[in-house]
């Protein structure tokens, strides 16, 4: 699971942005649609495995196959991995040497390997967290697609039209994510 240690400045989307696309001109559901806006934000973050915009995150897992099987989220530079730390057999945290891993960043998922002739320590996998990787994803707000801000304004739309999981009317339910959204989303899938 990852935690986010650093949250981003700002979101994809402005409130500005998403009361023009929502046709709002005055500020009493500026609260609310803040908080759809984060709320979309995290839906479509979730359906392609990627962070839009720069924030500092740990990802702990129990053994060192995980790194070489690839980081879960993108985008990930190679100068955005902070610190990889672990604990040895004997209990105490340490941190691995900068000259100790090698940041793949080439092909479909960015990963963490042991450079030529280096082992990596044995950790203690009963210790509560074993191996703790902290990385930077994301990119400048500035440099946020165009599909993808307009996928979250669609989102935000749909929450704001439906602000109820279920939706009592002749029309149906309301589903989870616009097929529109899910479409503009689409290309930005972290594989």
């Amino acid at each position: 699971m990852l935690r986010i240690t650093a949250a981003p400045q700002s979101d994809p989307v402005s409130l500005e942005e998403a009361k023009a696309h929502l046709r709002v001109d005055f500020e009493d559901d500026n609260d609310l649609i803040t908080g759809f806006i984060a709320a979309a934000t995290l839906m479509a973050q979730s359906v392609v495995q990627r962070r839009f915009v720069m924030q500092t995150l740990e990802w702990p897992v129990l053994s060192w196959h995980r790194l070489v099987d690839g980081l879960p989220i993108a985008p990930v530079a190679k100068g955005d991995v902070i610190s990889i730390t672990y604990t040895g057999l004997d209990n105490v945290a340490a941190t691995l040497a900068a000259d100790q891993y090698v940041v793949q960043t080439k092909g479909p998922t960015v990963r963490i390997v042991p450079p030529l002739g280096v082992i990596w320590p044995i950790v203690n996998p009963r210790a509560a967290e074993p191996i703790v990787i902290e990385f930077r994803a994301g990119e400048a707000v500035d440099k946020v697609a165009a599909n993808v801000k307009a996928a979250i304004k669609m989102i935000v739309g749909h929450l704001y039209e439906n602000r109820e999981s279920v939706v009592a009317s002749a029309r149906a339910a309301a589903i989870e994510l616009p097929q529109g959204a899910q479409a503009l989303l689409l290309s930005e899938t972290w594989e």
